[in-house]
């Protein structure tokens, strides 16, 4: 997480933890113009988040079409949300009932995920042999 956004959180006295705090030094300001001038579809958070995943030789999780295109073309690991999930019953953190019902969720909500790819995604986790491995 960038300095700015940890800074601006902290603020909202929303709290933060488990995080590696990423200071953007003003020497650097060349590189977060050249990816936001060269992908003008990015808002001032997402060339954030592609900047502090290139400095800090993170991986990114976004569903944005754009930041996922940006970051692969920067040779930058990018997730979406399913894959997070995917990995949060694979760690014993959801168990997979809640993974789906979390994903129908968004899948209802604003979030840029569409009913195919939930489906898609329960079906994997709901397959009685997948089922058995993941329970």
């Amino acid at each position: 997480m960038s300095d700015f956004a940890y800074n601006q959180l902290a603020e909202s006295e929303i709290p933060i933890g488990g995080v590696q705090i990423v200071t953007v030094e003003e020497q650097e300001f060349g590189l977060l113009n050249e990816i936001r001038s060269d992908n003008s579809g990015l808002g001032l958070a997402e060339v954030g988040s592609i900047f502090v995943a290139i400095k800090a030789r993170a991986g990114l999780i976004s569903n944005d079409a754009i930041v996922r295109r940006v970051a692969e073309a920067l040779g930058i690991c990018i997730w979406g949300t399913l894959a997070l999930l995917e990995y949060a019953i694979w760690a014993g953190v959801l168990l997979a009932m809640q993974a789906v019902q979390i994903a129908e969720k968004m899948a209802k909500s604003v979030f840029s995920m569409s009913a195919a790819e939930v489906e898609k995604f329960k079906k994997g986790y709901f397959n009685p042999v997948l089922a058995q491995a993941h329970s």
